[in-house]
């Protein structure tokens, strides 16, 4: 068993329970957030990304994380979603009104 790849049990716990993508999305980003779109990023995403992208969770609009997984793949367009992320999540003037400003949908 190769050691330096092992992960903490609570990385595998939102995809114990699931039997499709589409529960496993649920799972990671709640039954409110769940679309088709976050349920084929959860299917094209390795564990590792999608864990990262759960931190975001209730943090900002499901559609911009959908963006940002969508645009992600490489190493940089990780960089690039983080960096779309900060972009629209910067302005203060957003806080609680993501749907009216700040490209929000």
């Amino acid at each position: 068993m190769d050691h330096s790849r092992a992960r903490p049990a609570g990385t595998y716990m939102p995809y114990l329970d699931a039997h499709d993508h589409a529960q496993v999305a649920k799972n990671l980003f709640g039954v409110r957030a769940y679309r088709r779109p976050v349920a084929r990023e959860v299917e094209r995403l390795e564990i590792n990304t999608l864990n990262w992208f759960a931190l975001f969770r209730g943090l900002v609009p499901v559609d911009w994380l959908i963006d940002a997984m969508s645009a992600s793949g490489s190493a940089w367009a990780q960089g690039h979603s983080l960096t779309s992320l900060q972009r629209r999540g910067s302005d203060p003037s957003c806080a609680g009104r993501h749907s009216l400003c700040c490209g929000g949908s």
